[in-house]
Parts: C-alpha cells; structure tokens; sequence
C-alpha cells in the first residue's frame, strides 16, 4: 500500500482496498477513511492532475468522501 499515490488511493475500489489492506494497519482507517486521507493529501498539494477524479467522488454515498472531494476541488481550483 506505500507504493501508491494519492490520487491511486483515492481511486480505490472497496475490493480493492480490503485485498491490499488484509493484515494492515490501514484497515483500522477503514476505506471511507483511506479515501479521505486522499482527498486531503491531493487537496493540500493542489494536484490539478486529479481534477477528473475529484470530482467524481463529489457524489459518492459516503458522506466523509464527499465533504472531502468537495473541499479537495475548492483547494485545486484556489489561486
């Protein structure tokens, strides 16, 4: 799991994350809070190359998930 990026975090699906986490400490995170993490990191570093992405998640069913993309998005599109 060290060798993605964000932005593959946050693309993770929920098999995925549960076949990469088996036996993790990651798994405490949880995925919803894997996925958030994400969107904070790409937020911080206003990683325009995960524009798509975001805002993609601003719809997801996890709340957590959306809040998330949608302050990621307003940190990528602040100048």
């Amino acid at each position: 799991m060290a060798a993605l990026t964000a932005v593959e975090m946050a693309a993770l699906t929920e098999e995925e994350f549960g076949r990469l986490a088996a036996g993790m400490a990651v798994v405490r995170t949880r995925y919803d809070g894997l996925r958030r993490n994400a969107l904070l990191s790409i937020g911080a570093a206003r990683d325009r190359s995960a524009r798509a992405l975001v805002e993609s998640l601003q719809g997801d069913p996890s709340v957590i998930v959306a809040e998330s993309a949608m302050w990621a998005l307003g940190q990528i599109d602040r100048r």
